[in-house]
């Protein structure tokens, strides 16, 4: 991987080397290969809701400081704040992404919820990092109405540099505020003995509304407490560590060419060894041993081949104890993140007009995810995004205010040094982790859907025996016929397998008479489970409930929602009584019906790309190779030539070729004639029909055939056999935005959408780049466009934010 590329290279100085490894980086590297962890960004359409409305959510399931590759299934929960859960989604993850939906429930009562998203591989973590994101949700119908706090308790924390207050040592403290409601604005601290709490020493003034930082050089022997009040006068008080003669300051300074670190020891200390480990996640990037250290020295990290996020010094003495340590920001001032541009751009804010953009980028990006909403409306949560989330929050356990501050170009990047002098990395623990413990992992991680089945022939396992299983949906009636053995407990496995809906699989064994065929039992368990949520949601949510009052006004966005779901229901209705717009969705639909014809539901995906050479046009003259055509019509997808042979491959990884669900060689589709060709799909993630493996990604080719109406007997074959039941991904509803290229649905009733545009996953064509088309609402005047995407082979986000007129 590339991330291990760069991250390994900058290990490489040292200012001395020790000369054998040991057990601080032994720990690294166990963690690096066998326990790495995720975290979740998910974005919503809304950040809040009123119940009955319909729910879209986005995620990227990243690992380190790129989009991960351990994960292929996301759980997404919904859960009151009593932790009863209200509704579930599992979909697949492909490229470190995911998207899907649910209905939020017009029966909910109106109160603070919480959204939970978390991959399996993540339940063998803490629960701490798991991805809980709260979610208010209205209903006018209800009692109680929820009402915005306009402050929460609070208290405060102080923390020396380094972990050490040593004595006459001038030393940075950062005080950090802690709540888990409303953070209080504009507040301010000072420091005094502790003797005299009330005379101050050192005042100092909040950087942001999470952090405050002051500098003062402690006395030998004496004890000292900080005082903090916010605007309405409310205080709170906490005590520094008596100041030390012994030990060691580590002192860091992040620049963007460079990380300087600072180590001092009394004056006097005898000299001893220590080292200085530098890790970001659970990857070494730096190490120094000193054989012998006293007094003060300075000595820098070069960032040159680094890349943001934070960076963790730990320094140990000579039997691996923890003496300092200090997180820090990677190149604070040199943000590597991808614009993307925009172009083409004819906006206008006219009731019910069209808008439309083009989106490119400066590196291959293989789909963004594109929101595009009301300027008006403020329904929508900024204070975390996909940076904030790759490069800080999902990594800690405290709640931060405005975390997108920080990476918004105007960032506060003081503040967040500050910030990351009151953190501790808590992902893993030195003192465990030297000592040989471990997180126990006791959920598998298995490639989409896996199941396991057991096979019993008169009630007793069946070992070594082939399986005929015969596989149908409610969709698609053509049944395709897959094989599975058994081993020596008379056990087979399913897996690698993509589909949303459920699959129906009657089953044969082989070689079997009818009569002991009919006492063949197949008892199927899925491999990937629910893990109920342990902990309690937070006290504080900065929300209240009171009693409603009859009659009174709705909250601009609760009146807003509702009446968009009117909006919805008439045009919902009206769209079906207007002829053009079914003939229009009827061609639209004549590829999807085509692909249902001639694929079996075990080699389909939600993450393909279909090609229809029967309904269209697509420009296929002066082609003898049929791969050879697909070069550059789909984003990471490469055609190599090799001993004159045309090899695909996606996103580096030899895909496999099929022809009409066959497996096949490149040399094999040499022979095709273009012209019977009917449909191709390149599907970048695993195929349901390569049971047992394969995930690197396919190409389909099928070819015309004389009545593609023909019945399927299969079906009536396998009717009287015993079955089980697949249940499949979560289906993902389509977002659907209003068409007033029609006229007559101009007429309808007051338009007053809040998202214009919602599309999870906008794929890059080389070569014919999609345009985001929209239709303003009835009073937009302007657009707030939310762009984000990742570059997974240079690891680098793509993000824009920004508001067209």
């Amino acid at each position: 991987m590339m991330l291990r590329k760069i991250l390994m290279s900058a290990a490489m100085f040292f200012v001395a080397i020790a000369s054998a490894q040991i057990s601080a980086e032994t720990a690294l590297q166990t963690l690096d290969d066998q326990y790495p962890q995720e975290k979740i960004y998910l974005l919503t359409d809304k950040s809040s809701y009123t119940a009955g409305d319909h729910l879209w959510f986005k995620a990227f399931v990243m690992s380190g400081l790129t989009t991960s590759e351990i994960s292929t299934s996301l759980m997404v929960e919904l859960y009151s704040r009593e932790k009863k859960l209200i509704v579930r989604r599992t979909v697949p993850i492909f490229d470190g992404e995911a998207s899907g939906d649910f209905p939020v429930s017009d029966t909910l009562r109106e109160n603070v919820y919480y959204l939970r998203a978390y991959t399996p591989w993540m339940t063998n973590f803490s629960e701490d990092f798991q991805m809980v994101k709260k979610l208010p949700v209205y209903n006018p119908d209800s009692k109680e109405k929820l009402v915005k706090e306009t402050e929460s308790p609070w208290s405060i924390s102080a923390h020396p540099e380094g972990g050490t207050l040593l004595a006459d040592t001038p030393v940075k403290v950062a005080v950090r505020m802690h709540t888990e409601g409303i953070f209080p604005e504009g507040w301010e601290g000072f420091v005094a003995e502790a003797s005299q709490p009330e005379t101050p020493l050192v005042r100092f003034t909040a950087m942001d509304r999470n952090i405050g930082l002051f500098t003062f050089t402690p006395e030998t022997g004496k004890k000292y407490t900080i005082t903090v009040t916010d605007r309405s006068g409310k205080k709170s008080t906490t005590t520094l560590p008596a100041a030390t003669t012994e030990g060691l300051h580590l002192a860091v300074n992040s620049m963007d060419d460079k990380i300087e670190f600072q180590l001092k020891t009394p004056k006097g200390a005898t000299a001893v060894p220590y080292k200085v480990v530098a890790s970001m996640g659970s990857r070494l990037v730096y190490k120094a041993l000193f054989k012998s250290f006293s007094g003060e020295a300075s000595y820098a990290i070069p960032t040159d081949q680094l890349i943001n996020g934070v960076l963790q010094i730990t320094v140990f003495d000579a039997h691996e104890k923890v003496v300092a340590k200090r997180l820090c920001f990677v190149m604070p001032g040199k943000l590597s993140v991808l614009k993307p541009d925009i172009s083409h751009a004819e906006i206008s804010t006219q009731p019910r007009a069209n808008s439309s953009f083009e989106i490119t980028s400066p590196k291959e990006i293989p789909a963004y995810t594109v929101r595009v909403t009301d300027a008006a409306s403020k329904n929508f949560d900024e204070n975390e995004n996909l940076l904030t989330a790759l490069w800080l929050t999902q990594d800690f356990n405290a709640p931060i205010d405005d975390a997108a501050s920080y990476f918004s170009g105007k960032g506060n990047m003081e503040a967040l040094d500050a910030l990351l002098i009151s953190e501790e990395w808590k992902r893993f623990d030195w003192n465990s982790v030297l000592a040989g413990e471990f997180p126990r992992i006791t959920t598998k991680n298995n490639a989409y859907l896996s199941y396991t089945g057991k096979l019993t022939i008169n009630g007793k396992p069946s070992p070594y025996t082939t399986l005929n299983l015969l596989v149908s949906s409610q969709s698609d009636k053509n049944v395709k016929i897959v094989q599975a053995s058994t081993d020596a407990n008379g056990e087979f496995i399913l897996n690698n397998m993509v589909f949303n809906e459920p699959l129906t699989i009657r089953y044969q064994v082989n070689g079997l008479s009818s009569a002991l065929n009919e006492t063949a039992l197949v008892y199927v368990k899925p491999s990937v489970s629910y893990i109920p949520l342990k902990k309690d949601f937070p006290a504080e949510t900065g929300y209240r409930l009171e009693p409603r009052t009859a009659g009174e006004a709705l909250l601009p966005q609760v009146a807003r929602s509702l009446d968009e779901r009117k909006f919805k229901k008439a045009y919902d209705d009206k769209v079906t009584t207007i002829q053009e717009v079914q003939i229009t969705a009827k061609k639209k639909n004549a590829t999807e019906e085509l692909n249902k014809e001639l694929s079996s539901p075990m080699f389909s995906s939600m993450d393909e790309k279909v090609f229809d050479f029967v309904n269209d046009n697509q420009s296929i003259g002066g082609y003898t190779d049929i791969l050879q055509w697909l070069q550059g019509r789909v984003a990471g997808l490469q055609i190599q030539n090799q001993n004159g042979e045309s090899v695909p491959y996606i996103r580096n990884s030899k895909a496999t070729i099929y022809l009409d669900e066959m497996q096949m060689d490149a040399s094999s589709i040499r022979s095709i004639s273009v012209s019977d060709i009917a449909m191709v799909k390149v599907i970048k993630g695993p195929l349901a029909g390569a049971i047992g493996g394969g995930g690197g990604g396919s190409v389909l080719i099928y070819t015309k055939r004389g009545d593609h109406s023909q019945k399927d007997h299969s079906n009536e074959m396998s009717s009287s056999l015993q079955s089980f039941v697949l249940g499949g991904y979560s289906k993902v509803q389509p977002y659907d935005s209003p068409d007033y290229s029609n006229a007559d649905l101009k007429k309808m009733s007051v338009d007053s959408r809040s998202v214009l545009y919602w599309n999870p996953h906008l794929e890059q064509d080389i070569q014919n780049p999609e345009a985001v088309d929209f239709y303003n609402n009835d009073k937009a005047s302007g657009f707030n466009v939310l762009i984000i995407g990742f570059d997974k082979e240079h690891m680098q986000p793509l993000m824009y934010q920004g508001t067209l007129k």
